[in-house]
């Protein structure tokens, strides 16, 4: 009950009042108002894996916009932020309503290093802008039921589509071209390539209507298929599918998993011209209306394990369900090929995304799942608590350690780790170096100490090197992470300094992004003086065997190979043989590449398969970092900045259409692998060598003119998407082949 909340900021809470006979506490202003509840679940710093709670919120509905609601769970970042949970679309009515707020097990922490202290676990609401008050009455606490994560989801997607009606996009609809048999019928189904996403405005072409739908997968795989569903010549109310089971010709059922999803539309930044519609996101199914003259598209997914299924081919349908007809029937037919591809450990292939800070546990679980076994942190987000005792500077690893220790356990192998951001905005991006200057001193504010050290930085006399008033920290620094990673069960950290620095070619004093900020002098010479300085202390503390990696966007970048170990480019365009002569540098050295989404929060999927795939594999990288995983805000991807290719929610991992279209670059990668290996094997190496090689030159030959300027338009594209599952099965069918000789 509000009378007895406990420990709170008298700036962020009145005191008791009564309202309509209610006794009540009102949130004051918009900050975030933080509350604090004792952990129900017991000592445990976490519930139990996989539990999932419901906050219950008694409010009076008087705001205007949607309120926040966070918690601390150890996995936003290291320092003290609180992970968003849900926000709710209001109506400013003045009636009494209850919020049903959902948290998963990893966003609650109440272990040891929690701002709040043991055993305590912190929450917080944050009103809108516009937004001077809310009183609340009771917060209680109870276990998800049934029915919660489909409310959670729609009025998820109910508070964006709010958010989003400003916008007025225009809403047209399209001719399907209808075979005579089909053009009386209210609802069509077709099939369209997920690689070419559906969007409200399209309809079937006549290829697209009435046969199966069909799919290969080896025995240890997830594919993916979309289905449109026309509405022709009326709205379809209520629509979702079903499948059936499905069915080998001896009566054996496919035992994997089959799961269906219903494609959110949703608006995304265009440019600088107004937002677009896009396909955006993969919900788990709910019911939608289709308007006339209008597609929606759904998702499948099937999954295979090693030893769940026989090889052969397994029959069935899917039922497309409309309120008030009959369902309309589309055949579907798996072939389970005698196929087991390698992992991604297996294969030695690492793929890892840029993150924002920590991600819960179960988007890690989520990741392995979908081919993506590492990650990329950033040290102005993640880092170990630092202070300064007795003159030295003290680390402290209690809340980052939780996190690393689990994410090991869970199956990532690398963070590659960067210790700095983009040389546009030098010195403000070094931010390890800036923090270790603000923990060394001893006067001033924070500010006081960061604007200190901006002045030095940026001076002629220190820019060129790390600054001798952090030389020292910096080296102790990394001794200290590394050893501790290694001796603490943590994925494999690879250090870097900063990011991109070939960007040191650049005219002295490029500032993209910072051109009004006085404080920013950007590129230079320095920034290879000082990016190599900071490699070579990095390899001077490290443990033994650490390596340094580097984001090399410029040919000419081959002159940091010496100090580095990772080398990852986005030029391979420019420079076929960069692998080779990374490879030929010695024992050491490991050839990456790197991309990132062309269209922030939006839907790539053949972008993503092609350049994590065929483009990539044809080079032979071994692994690869995506720009970026989740690099953004929540669900309104017409604010902020959206570099990321999924969501998290309390009850899981809400992907775009460029996670499936990664996830599958991968499987690509696992083909090509597995083949190679069996070829080894076989004592064919040459001949998959020659057969490797022409489908790498046909794919390589595909990619389209763009994709040249290193910095604002890397994104690698093919011409011929529908190749790339023709060059999969020629690879597939190799693997068959040599495995019968």
């Amino acid at each position: 009950a509000a009378e007895n909340f406990k420990e709170l900021d008298q700036a962020q809470w009145s005191d008791i009042k009564e309202i309509d006979g209610r006794k009540v506490r009102e949130i004051l202003g918009n900050g975030a108002a933080k509350f604090t509840l004792p952990a129900w679940w017991g000592n445990a710093a976490r519930p139990a894996q996989g539990e999932i709670f419901v906050l219950e919120i008694d409010y009076k509905d008087v705001v205007t916009d949607p309120f926040i609601v966070s918690s601390f769970g150890n996995c936003a970042n290291s320092l003290d932020s609180l992970s968003e949970l849900h926000r709710l679309s209001v109506e400013n009515n003045s009636t009494w309503k209850t919020a049903l707020i959902p948290v998963s097990y990893d966003y609650l922490y109440a272990g040891e290093g929690n701002p709040k202290g043991l055993g305590k676990q912190e929450f917080s609401i944050k009103l809108g802008k516009d937004d001077k008050n809310l009183p609340i009455t009771a917060i209680r606490v109870r276990k998800s039921a049934p029915g919660d994560e489909a409310r959670y989801n729609a009025e998820t997607r109910a508070w964006v589509k709010k958010a989003q009606e400003k916008y007025n996009i225009s809403d047209s609809s399209a001719i399907a071209q209808l075979p005579d048999s089909l053009k009386s019928k209210t609802c069509i189904p077709y099939r369209r390539n997920y690689l070419m996403p559906l969007l409200p405005s399209d309809a079937p072409g006549i290829s697209e209507t009435g046969a199966a739908l069909k799919l290969r997968m080896s025995q240890n795989e997830m594919e993916c298929k979309q289905l449109g569903i026309y509405a022709n010549g009326k709205d379809l109310e209520a629509v979702s599918i079903s499948i059936s089971d499905l069915k080998n010709d001896k009566g054996e059922l496919f035992s994997g998993e089959k799961n269906l999803y219903t494609v959110e539309y949703a608006l995304i930044k265009s440019g600088n011209g107004p937002p677009k519609v896009d396909a955006q996101r993969i919900w788990p199914l709910f019911e939608t209306t289709v308007k006339s003259g209008h597609s929606q598209a759904f998702w499948l997914t099937f999954k295979t394990g090693e030893k769940s299924n026989a090889p052969g081919v397994y029959k069935g349908e899917i039922s497309v369900l409309v309120r008030g007809e009959a369902p309309v029937k589309v055949p579907v037919e798996i072939e389970v090929m005698p196929i087991t591809l390698l992992t991604m450990d297996e294969a030695g292939l690492s793929m890892g995304g840029c993150v924002t800070g920590f991600i819960p546990f179960h988007n890690i679980t989520y990741s392995k799942q979908n081919n993506i076994n590492a990650t990329n942190l950033w040290v102005n987000s993640v880092r170990p608590a630092m202070k300064k005792v007795n003159g030295k500077m003290a680390l402290d690893f209690t809340l980052i350690d939780e996190w690393m220790k689990e994410a090991k356990r869970l199956g990532f192998q690398n963070i590659v780790y960067f210790l700095g951001g983009n040389p546009y905005g030098f010195p403000k991006t070094m931010s390890l170096e800036r923090e270790l200057f603000v923990v060394m001193q001893d006067s001033g504010s924070r500010q006081d100490r960061i604007d200190r050290y901006f002045k030095l930085a940026a001076d002629p006399a220190n820019r060129n090197l790390v600054m001798k008033e952090v030389r020292e920290q910096y080296g102790q620094w990394v001794k200290e992470i590394t050893n501790h990673a290694q001796n603490n069960g943590w994925p494999e950290l690879i250090l870097t300094p900063f990011d991109e620095p070939a960007k040191h070619l650049q005219t002295p004093y490029t500032k993209e992004g910072y051109e009004k900020d006085d404080q920013t002098i950007g590129t230079g010479p320095w920034i290879k003086t000082h990016f190599e300085d900071a490699c070579d202390i990095i390899k001077t503390n490290a443990v033994a065997g650490s390596r340094i990696y580097g984001s090399i966007h410029e040919t000419s970048g081959i002159e940091f190979l010496p100090k580095i170990n990772v080398f990852c480019t986005n030029a391979i365009a420019e420079d076929p043989k960069l692998g080779v002569k990374v490879n030929a540098a010695g024992a050491d050295k490991y050839f990456w590449q790197y991309t990132g989404l062309g269209s922030a929060g939006g839907s790539e999927a053949a972008k993503m398969r092609y350049a994590y795939g065929f483009y990539f594999g044809a080079y032979n990288s071994r692994g690869s970092l995506l720009w970026a995983y989740n690099w953004g805000g929540r669900f309104n991807t017409t604010e902020g900045y959206n570099w990321m290719i999924c969501w998290d929610t309390p009850f899981g991992v809400i992907p775009t259409l460029s996670y499936e279209g990664l996830r599958e670059a991968w499987d690509d990668r696992r083909y090509i692998e597995t083949l190679k290996k069996i070829a080894k094997e076989k004592g064919k190496e040459t001949e998959v060598r020659v057969f490797l090689d022409t489908i790498f030159n046909m794919a390589t030959s595909t990619k389209t003119e763009g994709g040249n300027d290193r910095v604002n338009d890397f994104w690698s594209q093919t011409k011929n998407p529908e190749k790339l599952d023709e060059w999969r099965y020629l690879i597939a069918d190799k693997i068959i082949a040599l495995g019968k000789r």
